[in-house]
C-alpha cells in the first residue's frame, strides 16, 4: 500500500524491502522497549530518528491494547 511505500522511503537507510522485514524490526523495538531500553538507544542502533521509534512504539502499544 501507499503508507508502506512512504514508510520505505522514510526508512531507506534501514534497507527494508518488504513488510515482513519491517514487522521483525518493530517486534525487536518492542522487545527492547519492554526490557527497558530507551528509545534513543534503539534509534541509535537502527540509525533512525527517535521520533520514528516513539511513533511506532506508540502504535504498537495501541495495537496491544496498552494505551
Amino acid at each position: 500500500g501507499k503508507s508502506f511505500e512512504k514508510l520505505r522511503v522514510y526508512n531507506q537507510h534501514l534497507s527494508i524491502s518488504h513488510k515482513d522485514e519491517w514487522n521483525k524490526i518493530l517486534e525487536d523495538w518492542w522487545k527492547k522497549t519492554e526490557k527497558g531500553m530507551p528509545a534513543r538507544e534503539i534509534a541509535a542502533e537502527y540509525n533512525v530518528n527517535i521520533l520514528t521509534v516513539y511513533k511506532y512504539i506508540k502504535k504498537m502499544k495501541k495495537k496491544k491494547g496498552l494505551l
